[in-house]
């Protein structure tokens, strides 16, 4: 379930927040694992401030992206050298509605 925040006492400063726990496969050296969160209010567009994880990441790479309404994508790579099988974690996004930065931009 998302969350709403307000930034430095804007009202269209509005973040999102959701997690979700996901158990990584082993992924191999140059491949990438990809899984969904719903964030409730994101849409395409939207900006992903940060994704983390309740688990040392290792030499992972994490991206994630807002890919469609109300989710994001997180998408794992491993450019390790070796493959790498992580147990299961809780994934956190933060986003930041592009309709906020907008309405920020429209006020200065």
């Amino acid at each position: 379930m998302a969350t709403k925040y307000w930034l430095a006492g804007h009202p269209s400063g509005r973040l999102l927040a959701a997690s979700a726990a996901h158990d990584l496969g082993s992924i191999a050296d140059g491949n990438e694992e990809a899984f969904t969160i719903t964030c409730t209010g994101s849409a395409l567009g939207d900006i992903v401030l940060g994704c983390s994880s309740s688990l040392d990441i290792i030499d992972l790479g994490v991206t994630a992206q807002v890919t469609a309404a109300d989710t994001v994508t997180v998408t794992v790579l491993n450019n390790s050298g070796g493959a790498l099988d992580l147990a299961s974690a809780t994934f956190r996004v933060l986003v930041l509605p592009s309709g906020a930065i907008d309405d920020m931009i429209a006020s200065m």
